[in-house]
């Protein structure tokens, strides 16, 4: 029966599996000792260096193995049917990448302990969310959107973060940023349509299209935080703001609000963000 509640639960050998494995791999990246390959070219004048370790390429392949792992948990949902599960892809693995990142950063230690401790469960939060929300008619579906809107977001934030500190190239800079905030803004959008029963080709289009912008947009502002006195932390929070803005004033829109109306919340959020950016200098 259309509109009926009801509530799924994925194979808990699959969701234990797949955690484990992505897990097993930052354990083992530890004891990985591959030397440093630079790849250098020169583009127009501009020369341009690449430098990997073991623990960038181990990050990477977990990130890929975590998105695929997570398609294969997603197509045991009875509700899929032949839709695609491309969408489900991208917390998973952008999770996995920026615990993959945070990890290599700090020494091995308790602390490492606590932040792997935290990752995994984190990790299976997530797992367990993106099987929910397959299904807009779940119990736990308005939760789970709730939980992976504000990782989703938490995850950008941690990445500029990251990024910044690590002192790259701004050719190196913008592009994952501003990709990951389009990805993340269509998440949301999709997400939103389908709690409010408002998902059709035609919406589905517009987000698209929003996404597309605020995608261009966040790479816009990455240029211009690029250059400004900001420590990594400010950098990130500088960013959050208008990314989040963008996309929470067309989640609001889909929601039948006036743009007046729809614009109030943002607004004070960046302008929130934006001020502690500042004081954190």
């Amino acid at each position: 029966m259309p509109g009926m509640k009801v509530q799924h639960f994925p194979n808990f050998d699959r969701i234990s599996a797949l955690a484990a494995t992505t897990l097993l791999a930052y354990a083992m990246s530890r004891f990985v000792d591959l030397p440093v390959r630079t790849w250098g070219i020169e583009v127009w004048g501009v020369y341009f260096e690449v430098i990997l370790n073991a623990n960038t390429v181990v990050s990477i392949l977990v990130a890929g193995l975590t998105a695929s792992g997570a398609d294969w948990l997603i197509r045991q949902h009875p509700a899929l049917h032949e839709r695609s599960t491309i969408q489900h892809w991208f917390v998973p693995g952008l999770m996995a990448l920026v615990l993959g990142e945070i990890l290599n950063s700090l020494p091995p230690g308790v602390l490492w302990g606590i932040v792997f401790l935290i990752g995994a469960g984190l990790l299976l939060l997530v797992l367990l969310a993106e099987y929910v929300v397959v299904d807009a008619n779940d119990l736990s579906y308005p939760l789970s959107v709730a939980g992976l809107t504000a990782l989703s977001f938490a995850l950008f934030l941690v990445l500029a973060i990251t990024l910044k500190n690590n002192d790259l190239r701004l050719v190196f800079l913008m592009p994952p940023l501003a990709l990951s905030a389009g990805a993340i803004s269509l998440r949301y959008i999709y997400l939103r349509l389908n709690l409010q029963d408002n998902f059709s080709p035609e919406n589905a289009r517009m987000a698209f299209y929003a996404a597309f912008v605020i995608a261009i947009i966040s790479g816009q502002m990455t240029v211009a935080f690029h250059y400004w006195a900001l420590t990594p932390i400010g950098f990130g929070l500088a960013l959050l703001g208008p990314s989040y803005a963008l996309t929470n004033f067309i989640g609001n829109l889909t929601d039948g609000r006036e743009i007046r109306q729809a614009m109030v919340e943002p607004a004070l959020i960046c302008f929130g963000l934006w001020l502690t950016a500042l004081l954190l200098q």
